[in-house]
């Protein structure tokens, strides 16, 4: 039914979701077509009982109860593209999912936070080269602005307002911004990490004067294009390890949930750091700010 509707509609059926998560969808779909190839089964539609094996082999490659539940997103959404009922809400496919979080669980594979005393030892590491200054300016605003890698990416020149007090960075697209209405954040000048002076010096060592912010760099010069997301994680990853920090327990999430969690732990409000997280649910931070307060206020300050 999808493949049949005018292109209009599609379109707008296809911005109904973020890009990063047509992605992940797409190559969940594409794996569970070829498993179900392999054993001759149907995927489309599927049966509750060919999902839940599915499933079942997923716990047996080590996959935790939380990739899981992606996996099982991605069928359905599959199932309701081509008007077909969703074989996701049947009793035996909710089980298996159930089953699967109390056996494998989904908190333990998440990513470290970088906070920002890390962050203060990694920018240690940046040497005063075009490309040193591109990655201090990234790294420092990417924590500052808790930005997620594709919105940091993302920006151009032409989204940045420079002030005394600081920036103010107009995001176009985010995950949580469906109406792609933008939104914007303020990012203070800093006394410790100073973002915004890293910025600046990025920006005119380059010779922006419009376009991209952050562009890839060869030698002396960068070419006027935007980096990938991924690249993000790598250059993150690069001065982890040459911090003596294990690199494997990072991604580039963890600039985002690094600046919640110092917010968190200075006591900052959280409808306030949702704000500035573009954040759409305070389950999404909560986790955040309950590590940070595990030892504020203890229950048992007094007498242990």
């Amino acid at each position: 039914m999808h493949d049949q509707l005018p292109v209009s509609v599609r379109a707008l059926v296809e911005a109904s979701l973020a890009d990063n998560t047509h992605r992940s969808y797409g190559g969940v779909i594409k794996n569970f077509k070829s498993w179900c190839a392999e054993r001759r089964k149907s995927p489309l539609p599927a049966e509750p009982l060919t999902i839940a094996e599915y499933l079942s082999d997923l716990v047996t490659a080590g996959r935790r109860g939380s990739t899981l539940k992606v996996h099982a997103a991605a069928i359905a959404y599959d199932h309701r593209r081509a008007d077909m009922e969703n074989p996701i809400d049947s009793y035996l496919v909710r089980a298996v999912l159930r089953g699967a979080m109390r056996l494998r669980g989904g908190y333990v594979g998440q990513k470290r936070p970088v906070v920002s005393e890390e962050l203060a030892l990694i920018l240690q590491h940046m040497p005063p080269t075009l490309r040193g200054l591109r990655d201090r300016a990234m790294i420092a605003l990417g924590f500052a602005g808790a930005f997620r890698r594709s919105e940091l990416a993302a920006l151009r020149l032409e989204d940045l307002t420079f002030s005394e007090r600081g920036l103010t960075v107009c995001i176009r697209r985010s995950k949580t911004d469906f109406e792609r209405k933008g939104t914007s954040i303020g990012i203070p000048n800093g006394r410790y990490l100073k973002p915004v002076e890293a910025l600046q010096k990025w920006i005119a060592a380059a010779g922006i004067t419009r376009g991209p912010i952050f562009r890839p760099v060869f030698h002396d010069y960068s070419e006027a294009r935007s980096i990938t997301p991924y690249t993000v994680s790598r250059v993150l990853k690069t001065y982890l390890d040459k911090a003596n920090l294990d690199a494997t327990q990072y991604g580039a999430h963890s600039l985002r949930a690094g600046f919640i969690t110092d917010a968190a732990d200075f006591g900052v409000d959280v409808e306030r750091i949702m704000d500035h997280s573009r954040h759409a649910t305070r389950n999404s931070v909560k986790i955040y700010v309950r590590r940070a307060n595990l030892f504020r206020n203890h229950p048992g300050e007094g007498f242990l």
